[in-house]
């Protein structure tokens, strides 16, 4: 699959850039999901021109869910800006404060926000590979 992404590269450059100009690596990591679940909404971040997902699946019907949703572009990096949470820790006999970045699951009222603000985005359906 690799292989083919980087022979199709030019085919995307209006979409993630140009190889070897606008970015550099191409990766590939493989998940397997169990039927009935998802990833919750999330920003891969500022490092990452593009991504994918593949559906190694001959068949898709529609009714099986599986939709990739993209936010609208105005919204991107609006919610990359989050409250720290202050913990106290030990060290040496003194107690110190650390700074810890909330996570999103933990109180995604920002992100609800951001997203909702405009309401809109694209939605990229699975579609069947064609191989056997």
């Amino acid at each position: 699959m690799l292989a083919t992404l980087v022979e199709h590269a030019d085919d995307f450059a209006d979409l993630v850039g140009r190889r070897n100009v606008d970015y550099d690596n191409i990766s590939a990591r493989s998940f397997l999901y169990p039927q009935g679940t998802s990833l919750s909404w999330h920003e891969d971040g500022p490092k990452y021109s593009g991504a994918y997902a593949f559906y190694a699946h001959p068949e898709w019907r529609s009714q099986w869910g599986g939709e990739l949703l993209v936010a609208d572009e105005s919204t991107r990096f609006q919610n990359s800006t989050r409250d720290d949470l202050i913990s106290l820790t030990r060290e040496g006999g003194a107690l110190k404060a650390k700074r810890t970045r909330l996570p999103l699951f933990l109180d995604d009222s920002r992100q609800d926000a951001v997203l909702s603000k405009l309401g809109a985005g694209r939605y990229i359906a699975p579609k069947p590979t064609g191989w056997s």
